[in-house]
C-alpha cells in the first residue's frame, strides 16, 4: 500500500452540477495544476444523488477510479486533506492528499456548499466554513 501523500498546490479549483438527464444530476468538486498527461495533477470528488453509489473519487487522467474509501476530509478555506483506506490507496497511487488552493470568497462559498451536498451524509467529512 503507497504512504505517500500527494501534495500540490491547485491552480484550479471548479464546483459543478451537471444534469445529464433529469435523473442523473452529478454534483463535483476538482482540483487540478498542469497537465495529468505529464507532471499534473487532476482529482475530482462527485456524487450522483439519485443513483447514489457514494462518493467517488477520480485521479485524472484516467488513472483510477474508487468508489468511497475515504478515512477522512477536511476542507477549509486555503485546502484540503484527505486520507484514504488502504485499498482506495492502493488503487489511487497515493495513501492520502495534501491539496492548497487560493480562491475568491464566492468560489469558496461555491465549493464549500457543494462538498457540503457531496458528502451530507459521510462522518468522515468536515468543513471549517
Amino acid at each position: 500500500m503507497p504512504t505517500t501523500v500527494l501534495c500540490f498546490a491547485a491552480a484550479d479549483v471548479a464546483a459543478e452540477t451537471v444534469e445529464y438527464t433529469a435523473q442523473c444530476v452529478v454534483l463535483m468538486v476538482a482540483f487540478g495544476r498542469g497537465d495529468p498527461e505529464k507532471d499534473g495533477h487532476v482529482w475530482s470528488f462527485s456524487r450522483a444523488l439519485r443513483d447514489d453509489w457514494g462518493v467517488c473519487t477520480v485521479r485524472e487522467i484516467q488513472r483510477a477510479t474508487f468508489y468511497e474509501g475515504i478515512v477522512s476530509f477536511h476542507l477549509h478555506r486555503l485546502g484540503l486533506e484527505c486520507v484514504f483506506e488502504p485499498k482506495a490507496a492502493a488503487e489511487l497511487g497515493c495513501s492520502g492528499l495534501h491539496i492548497t488552493f487560493q480562491i475568491s470568497d464566492e468560489a469558496w462559498g461555491q465549493l464549500a456548499a457543494t462538498a457540503r451536498t457531496i458528502f451530507q451524509d459521510r462522518a468522515y467529512f468536515h468543513c471549517d466554513a
